[in-house]
C-alpha cells in the first residue's frame, strides 16, 4: 500500500485508551438517558485510588451515580502524585462537594512503619495544603526485634543527612546499605529510592565496587548500558583477538571505514576478526599503471594503528608493565576509535549532561581495569569480571531476595521495605528548579510517599554540591527536610567535607 494513503488511527475508526473515556465522556453527556440505564443496572459503585482519578473518568462515575448516589470511594490525598500521568488531585478534594452526603471515614492507623518513621512521616503531612484531614497517622506496627537487635540494626530509628558532594553522599549511602546486609537485613528489604534516574549513577558504581547485588527497577544497570558493553567488548577484543563476538560489537562502534558486514562475511569464510582487520590494515589502493607504488587505503591506515597498539598492549600485559601505562593506552584507543561515534549520539540526545555521564562511565570501566591490575589480578580475571557484570554476573544476580532495590520515588509507590535510603533530596531535585504551588505540593507529596515505604529504619540525604547539566552546583536542603526539622525539633547530621574527587574520566585525560 503506498504510504501516502494510509490514514491515522481516528480515519481508520481506531481509538487508545484515552479516546475511549473521552467518546465515553461525551456520549453520557449527550445522551443522559444512557448515563440513567447504566445507573439503573450498577446500582453501588466503588473505586480504589481515587487520588490517581482523572477529571473524563470524574466525569464518567459521577454521570453513572448521579441517579442513585450510591459511590465508594477509597483514595489518600497524601499520595496522589501522578500529575504528569494526568491524574488531578483536586478530584479526590472536591468529592464532598459534589457529594455532600458521603460519609468520610478516615483510616488513621499505620500498621507498616514502627513508631519514629512515622512521627516524622506525619511532620511532611502537616506541612501539606492541599488534604481532607489532619494526615496525621497513628503507629501501631509492633517491634519484633529484640532491643539489643533494634540497637545494632538502627531500627525504629530516622537519619536525615547532609553530605559535601554527591560522591560522598554515596559512598556513606553505600556503606550503610553493606552494613544492613553484614547484619542479616535481606537485600530485597533495603530500597534505594531517588527522584530522578540521574541520581542513581554515583551510588551505583558504589555497589559495583563493594560487590553489593542490586536491582535497578524500571532501568538498565550500569553494565547494561550501550557505552559500558562497548567499552568491555573493546577491552575484551585487545587482549582477547580471537573473540570475534567482542570484535563485531568493537566494529559497531567504531568508524574504521570496515564494516560489522565485512567483517562477518569474512568469518563465515573462516576469517576470524582480528585476523579480517590484520588484512584490512594491509591493503592498498589498486595500481592505476604497471609498476605504480600505491598508498594504503583510508581504512587501511586507520586499522593499521589499532591492530598495532592492540599487539602492543597484549605484549605489555605479558612482560607486565605498569598498569598507569596500560589504563592510559587503552584510554587513548577508546579516544580515536569509540569516542567521536559516542559524542555523535549524545549529539542527538536531548540530555544536555548525557554525553558527560556516558564519558563518566567509560572513565568508571577503564579505572576499574587499573586497580584490578594494581590488585594483581590476571588480565583473563579482569576480562571474565567484566564479561560477567555485562552478562550478569551471578554474584550480582543472586535471587531476587538478596538484591538491594533501586527505583525512583514514583516506581516505589505501593511497595514497602524494612530500610528505605532516599538520596538526593536538595531543593534542586526536591521540589525542583521555579516550582509552582502545586508542584511543591505533589513534591511534598512525593516525599512523603518515599517515607512511608520504610518499615523499620529510614535514611533520608542530600549533598551540597552536585553535577547539574554539565556543571557542579551547590544546592540547599530540601524545604521538605527543614520543615520536618521545624515541626518535631529534628536535626540532621552534617558530614564533614572530604578531598574532591576528580571524575573517572576526568583522571584518564
Amino acid at each position: 500500500m503506498d504510504k501516502s494513503t494510509i490514514k491515522n488511527d481516528r480515519d481508520m475508526q481506531g481509538v487508545d485508551f484515552d479516546d475511549i473515556l473521552v467518546f465515553c465522556d461525551k456520549m453520557l453527556r449527550q445522551e443522559p438517558h444512557i448515563a440513567e440505564q447504566l445507573g439503573e443496572e450498577f446500582k453501588y459503585i466503588m473505586l480504589d485510588e481515587y487520588q490517581d482519578t482523572n477529571r473524563v473518568q470524574m466525569s464518567i462515575m459521577d454521570a453513572i451515580s448521579r441517579k442513585h448516589n450510591n459511590i465508594c470511594v477509597v483514595g489518600d490525598e497524601k499520595q496522589g502524585i501522578y500529575s504528569f500521568r494526568g491524574a488531578d488531585i483536586t478530584v479526590i478534594l472536591s468529592f464532598k462537594n459534589r457529594y455532600p452526603n458521603a460519609k468520610q471515614i478516615n483510616m488513621s492507623k499505620n500498621y507498616r512503619s514502627y513508631p519514629e518513621i512515622m512521627r516524622y512521616s506525619n511532620a511532611c503531612a502537616d506541612a501539606m495544603e492541599q488534604r481532607l484531614s489532619d494526615g496525621q497517622l497513628e503507629p501501631m506496627r509492633k517491634f519484633e526485634e529484640s532491643e539489643q537487635e533494634r540497637a545494632a540494626k538502627k531500627s525504629n530509628k530516622v537519619v536525615m543527612a547532609e553530605f559535601k558532594t554527591a560522591e560522598q553522599e554515596a559512598d556513606n549511602v553505600a556503606k550503610a546499605v553493606f552494613r544492613d546486609l553484614r547484619l542479616g537485613v535481606q537485600g530485597k528489604e533495603i530500597a534505594i529510592l531517588y527522584r530522578n534516574r540521574s541520581l542513581k549513577g554515583i551510588i551505583e558504581k558504589k555497589l559495583v565496587d563493594m560487590d553489593i547485588p542490586y536491582r535497578m527497577v524500571g532501568d538498565a544497570s550500569f553494565f547494561q548500558k550501550k557505552e559500558v558493553k562497548d567499552m568491555v567488548a573493546l577491552v575484551r577484543f585487545i587482549f582477547h583477538p580471537w573473540d570475534s563476538m567482542a570484535g563485531f560489537r568493537f566494529l559497531g562502534a567504531t568508524s574504521m571505514g570496515v564494516s560489522v558486514n565485512a567483517a562477518k562475511k569474512a568469518s563465515s569464510n573462516g576469517l576470524s576478526v582480528h585476523e579480517f582487520l590484520k588484512e584490512s590494515a594491509e591493503k592498498k589502493l589498486k595500481p592505476k599503471k604497471k609498476d605504480e607504488i600505491t598508498d594504503f587505503t583510508s581504512a587501511a591506515k586507520k586499522v593499521a594503528p589499532f591492530v598495532e597498539l592492540a599487539k602492543m598492549l597484549r605484549d605489555s600485559i605479558k612482560y607486565g608493565d605498569n598498569p598507569v601505562f596500560i589504563k592510559e593506552a587503552i584510554a587513548q584507543i577508546w579516544d580515536i576509535y569509540m569516542k567521536p561515534g559516542l559524542e555523535k549520539v549524545a549529539a542527538r540526545s536531548e540530555q544536555d549532561d548525557d554525553l558527560d555521564g556516558r564519558l563518566d562511565n567509560i572513565g568508571y570501566v577503564i579505572e576499574r581495569l587499573e586497580k584490578s591490575l594494581v590488585k594483581g589480578m590476571t588480565i583473563d580475571e579482569i576480562i571474565e569480571d567484566l564479561s560477567m557484570m555485562v552478562e550478569n554476573n551471578p554474584d550480582m544476580d543472586k535471587s531476587t531476595e538478596s538484591k538491594v532495590q533501586m527505583m525512583t520515588l514514583h516506581a516505589s509507590k505501593g511497595l514497602e521495605f524494612d530500610n528505605v535510603y532516599m538520596i538526593g533530596l536538595d531543593n534542586i531535585t526536591m521540589p525542583g528548579e521555579d516550582a509552582t504551588f502545586d508542584d511543591i505540593e505533589e513534591s511534598r507529596r512525593l516525599n512523603y510517599v518515599g517515607m512511608t515505604r520504610s518499615k523499620k529504619k529510614l535514611t533520608m540525604t542530600f549533598a551540597v554540591e552536585r553535577f547539574h547539566f554539565g556543571q557542579f552546583i551547590k544546592t540547599l536542603p530540601s524545604p521538605f527536610i527543614t520543615e520536618i526539622e521545624s515541626r518535631i525539633g529534628a536535626k540532621r547530621y552534617v558530614m564533614k567535607a572530604e578531598p574532591p574527587k576528580e571524575s573517572a574520566y576526568a583522571k584518564m585525560n
